[in-house]
């Protein structure tokens, strides 16, 4: 039977530093869209292996000196998905793909992704753009729109998400709130209660929502998660001016902070979450 996808898109961006353990949280953000829309799991293997092929070399090869941005753009309709992995260093152009594994992740990638194309940017770093097709769908069909990728979001931390619409903000700040708690060693215990914290977040910003794309940012220390989401603006934030009214469900033992801070004509909602547990 074909599935239904019905007249869904999706539009995410994802900012992070290219570390290793950035790889989770790419696998993790598609997912949470894969799983939302209701992808066919062979489908989202090939996009998750082929994008997962693609960032881990821009964490192998982009930067000599260390780490630097490393951002994942998708676009999702009911044709297929376009991805976007860009970085800001010297990314593939530098490395021969005799050198190394380079070249077999562009391999891998080449078979999975209907079409892929490299890119340099004139201000420095490599996109890698790849095309996938639902199986029932005629790769003619396929169609650029540079227009497309969306802006990094206006907030900052060590992991950045922009999504659209609304309704995928519960199920992408859910998983990579709890990639990132475990990465910053939050028990077990701890990592489970995230989400009564992460269902007040999501459904606050559905309250506010003008249709606009919704933003949140995680910054991490070891067992200490602060969560901003936003920003709102004046008459979005009069809709809930107390806060989140779900905030009565929230662990008072894991919930630090929880507040609508003005700046400027703007509100962002501030949720600071710790876990206190001593590990067994």
């Amino acid at each position: 039977m074909t599935l239904d996808r019905s007249a869904y898109a999706a539009l995410v961006r994802l900012d992070v530093e290219s570390r290793p353990e950035s790889l989770t949280l790419v696998r993790s953000l598609l997912g949470a869209v894969g799983d939302t829309l209701l992808l066919d799991p062979e489908f989202m293997d090939d996009v998750r292996t082929a994008v997962s092929e693609a960032c881990n070399n821009v964490v192998l090869h982009a930067y000599e000196l260390g780490t630097g941005p490393l951002t994942v753009s998708l676009l999702a309709t009911p044709e297929g998905m376009q991805v976007l992995v860009r970085d800001s260093g010297g990314g593939m152009r530098r490395v021969s793909p005799r050198a190394d594994r380079m070249g077999v992740g562009l391999a891998v990638i080449g078979a999975l992704a209907e079409r892929m194309e490299l890119r340099s940017n004139p201000e420095g770093g490599t996109d890698v753009r790849m095309w996938f097709t639902h199986a029932d769908v005629d790769p003619d069909s396929l169609s650029e729109n540079p227009n497309w990728i969306p802006e990094a979001a206006s907030l900052s931390g060590d992991i950045v998400v922009s999504v659209k619409p609304v309704s995928l903000l519960a199920p992408v700040l859910a998983r990579l709130t709890r990639a990132a708690a475990a990465q910053s060693r939050f028990t077990t215990d701890g990592i489970a209660e995230i989400a009564a914290v992460t269902d007040a977040v999501a459904a606050y910003a559905v309250e506010v929502s003008t249709g606009e794309p919704v933003d949140f940012a995680l910054a991490t220390t070891t067992r200490r998660l602060e969560l901003t989401t936003g920003p709102f603006g004046e008459v979005q934030a009069m809709a809930a001016e107390h806060g989140p009214h779900q905030a009565s469900a929230l662990n008072g033992q894991q919930l630090e902070e929880l507040a609508l801070e003005s700046h400027g004509d703007r509100k962002l909602l501030r949720t600071v979450i710790v876990d206190e547990r001593v590990s067994a």
